[in-house]
């Protein structure tokens, strides 16, 4: 079939004339003449004599021919690779024209006029003080604050100011009558009545760590006459989950306290028994002064804010012989920080009587202290009242946990002086403490255990403080050591002629 198609094409070519383009060549052609490609396999026959369609018109979008790339020479070595520069390199691979970098321009020369300051460049002028969108100091004039008598939570029986709103300190020794006086202190808030005086019916809300509130705090307190329908005990904090955690001295927990304390209003005591479990619980160390600070600040601005007096319940330390403030325990922020410090310990001319003294205060108005005993109560009385409340007291319970407060017609006196009169008392007892203390010793084989050498002090009338006096001076002389066994602390004798008069006598 080729063939006749093939004889078909040549007839056809002999019958055109000559001279004629046909539509197709000069389309072809008008594509060559603006500079277009035409496909490789396109056959048209040689075209004899020019053809114009028309002028000549500029093609706008005929790109003009490029120029030939000088080659370099390719470098064998590597010496002569590294003789090629950069500039030759990129002439080489970049198809286009390297330009050098144009001059930089000149600044005109500064104009300095003589005798003339320099001008600090600012870019605007600062906006009025207390205008601006920042941070400033917002003042008063003083003037302007009134004056306010201070506020007194409770006064005492003489009409003094006891406790001020915000932060105060208790400080006795173990035994000295911390418990009694806070129960009756407490009783007297809830009824209004007692030796205590208060605005009326109040409430109060007890952080206590340290006593038992079934056998320790709720039957001194009916015994003192109190309500306990008005005493708040802290148990813990109940988180979103319903679970009951810990109370902590946090701030977050701080302000739980405070809220409160809004939603009762009728509470005006809150007591920490005792500052020690307080700072155990926060994990802070007693002895250090911000660490403290962070604890007892939160409380004494709870106090202010809310007009509510925070007691806190506190030791001495064994610094015997030096002023009140610094018998203290732990850091000095703890009385820096308390607007009122209480000392409490035994009258040194009646044991059985408790002088209240001040140590610190800041307050106008202050008391100078007052004194008081510890008397049992009537048990019938105590279950009548328990019965008026809808409570019951087991017959079991012991006769000694009723106690109440009775104050005494002594005179007051201050604290340096209270702690001055027992330094001497138990000093004139000195010479008969060591030889109770050495005889003890000797009839115990030259040792003894510190709970059974008070007990046996107690027995025979000496003073815990007088003991404790005693074992220190002797320690002091190298008579007596201490040491510490399974947990326990011991008093052993170090003077050898008493060990071996022991050993003779024992052994023979």
């Amino acid at each position: 079939m080729s063939e006749p198609v093939r004889q078909e094409g040549e007839n056809r070519a002999e019958a055109t004339p000559k001279g004629y383009v046909s539509m197709k060549e000069r389309f072809l052609e008008e594509i060559k003449r603006i500079g277009g490609k035409l496909p490789p396999d396109v056959a048209r026959r040689a075209i004899t004599g020019p053809v114009t369609f028309g002028p000549p018109q500029a093609n706008p979008f005929k790109q003009a021919p490029s120029k030939p790339v000088e080659r370099l020479p390719q470098p064998e070595t590597v010496a002569e690779l590294q003789s090629i520069k950069p500039l030759e390199l990129a002439k080489e691979t970049l198809p286009m024209e390297v330009r050098e970098p144009a001059p930089l321009r000149e600044l005109p020369p500064v104009r300095r006029v003589p005798h003339a300051q320099p001008v600090v460049p600012r870019a605007k002028p600062a906006a009025p003080f207390g205008q601006a969108k920042r941070r400033y100091l917002k003042t008063e004039n003083l003037s302007h604050t009134e004056i306010a008598v201070p506020v007194w939570v409770v006064r005492c029986p003489r009409g003094d100011g006891l406790l001020p709103a915000g932060l105060s300190v208790l400080v006795g020794d173990p035994g000295a009558g911390k418990s009694t006086l806070i129960r009756g202190l407490v009783a007297s808030l809830s009824t209004g009545e007692g030796p205590f005086r208060v605005d009326g019916p109040c409430e109060a809300l007890f952080l206590a760590w340290e006593d038992d509130e079934a056998s320790g705090i709720l039957p001194h307190l009916l015994a003192c006459g109190g309500d306990p329908r008005k005493v708040h005990m802290l148990r813990g904090v109940t988180d979103e989950e319903g679970r009951q955690i810990p109370w902590m001295p946090t701030p977050a927990n701080i302000e739980l306290v405070r809220d409160f304390l809004v939603c009762h209003p009728q509470v005006k005591l809150l007591v920490v028994d005792v500052l020690s479990s307080l700072l155990a619980m926060a994990g802070v160390d007693s002895s250090g002064s911000e660490e403290v600070r962070r604890v007892l600040d939160p409380l004494h601005k709870l106090g202010q804010e809310t007009g509510v007096a925070v007691l806190l319940l506190h030791h001495q330390n064994k610094r015997v012989g030096e002023r009140a403030l610094v018998r203290v325990a732990g850091s000095v922020q703890v009385t820096g920080t308390a607007r009122m410090v209480w000392l409490l310990a035994a009258d040194p001319e009646d044991p059985s009587v408790r002088q209240l003294a001040a140590v610190k205060c800041n307050l106008a108005g202050k008391s100078a202290g007052f004194a008081f005993r510890e008397q049992s109560a009537d048990r019938h009385e105590v279950n009548q009242w328990a019965h008026k409340l809808g409570m019951v007291i087991p017959d079991n319970l012991p006769d000694y946990l009723f106690r109440k407060l009775e104050v005494a017609e002594s005179q007051t006196v201050s604290a340096e002086d209270l702690l001055k009169g027992i330094l001497e008392t138990t000093e004139g007892s000195a010479e008969k403490c060591d030889e109770w203390l050495l005889a003890t010793l000797a009839g115990n084989r030259g040792e003894i255990t510190s709970l059974d050498l008070s007990r046996e002090a107690k027995s025979q009338g000496i003073a815990e403080r007088a003991l404790a006096v005693c074992k220190t001076r002797l320690k002091a002389e190298g008579v007596v050591r201490y040491e510490k066994r399974n947990g326990a602390w011991w008093v052993v004798s170090k003077n050898r002629d008493l060990a071996q008069a022991a050993d003779e006598v024992f052994d023979s």
